[in-house]
């Protein structure tokens, strides 16, 4: 399930990288790939790129006051972000269980939540492969 995740994850960087590149085509025709990339890191993702599975786990431990040791920063946002979404959805809707967490992952998120060199790597391996 992750690689799926993961390749429609890639998809999505590569078709916002040529979106971007054709819409600010007319107002900067010169624009650097590293550019590029800090718009692409600005924008919003379609969704959460993880698991329901993943996400309940971690979602479940923070819940129970666990400590989760995330050492990547991104992903400590991520599940921080959908933490704060699924406690605020469940308290606004009183939604029981983990139904609320199906919906939140599959509405857009803030960020991709990958660094500025592994969205360089996606990109690159795109035009590479191109």
């Amino acid at each position: 399930m992750e690689d799926i995740l993961r390749d429609i994850r890639d998809k999505s960087i590569r078709e916002t990288y040529f979106d971007t590149i054709k819409s600010l085509r007319k107002l900067k025709p010169y624009m650097s790939n590293d550019e590029i990339i800090e718009v692409i890191m600005s924008k919003p993702a379609p969704r959460f790129f993880i698991s329901f599975e993943s996400a309940r786990r971690v979602i479940s431990m923070m819940r129970r006051g666990k400590g989760v040791c995330i050492l990547n920063d991104n992903k400590r946002r991520m599940y921080e972000d959908l933490y704060n979404a699924f406690q605020q959805r469940k308290q606004e809707m009183n939604i029981p269980g983990y139904s609320a967490l199906k919906d939140i992952l599959e509405e857009e998120a803030p960020s991709y939540y990958v660094s500025p060199f592994t969205m360089r790597s996606i990109i690159y391996r795109t035009i590479k492969n191109k």
